[in-house]
């Protein structure tokens, strides 16, 4: 499952002698899936540690159910569900 988040991030600087400089980051679409078990997403195989586990090839972590893959710029990460949930 595939679905479409929009994640606002509001980065302040504060500059000492002359003036405030405030930088925000424009909304963005990421694509992320919910992974749970093999097959659910083609970048994670499984893993040797544990059957239910799977393992992202790419970026070399360790995927637990309900962790989210996302892919940004073309690479492949995993968020923790909790942490995912979080930032949305």
């Amino acid at each position: 499952m595939i679905r479409n988040v929009y994640i606002s991030i509001r980065d302040e600087r504060r500059e000492h002698d002359a003036f405030d400089i405030e930088f925000e980051k424009k909304n963005m679409v990421i694509e992320a899936t919910q992974w749970f078990k093999h097959g659910d997403h083609p970048e994670v195989t499984q893993s040797i540690i544990a059957n239910r586990l799977g393992w992202l090839d790419e970026s070399g972590e360790l995927v637990f159910p309900g962790d989210y893959i996302i892919k940004n710029n073309g690479e492949y990460s995993v968020k923790p569900q909790e942490e995912f949930k979080e930032q949305c």
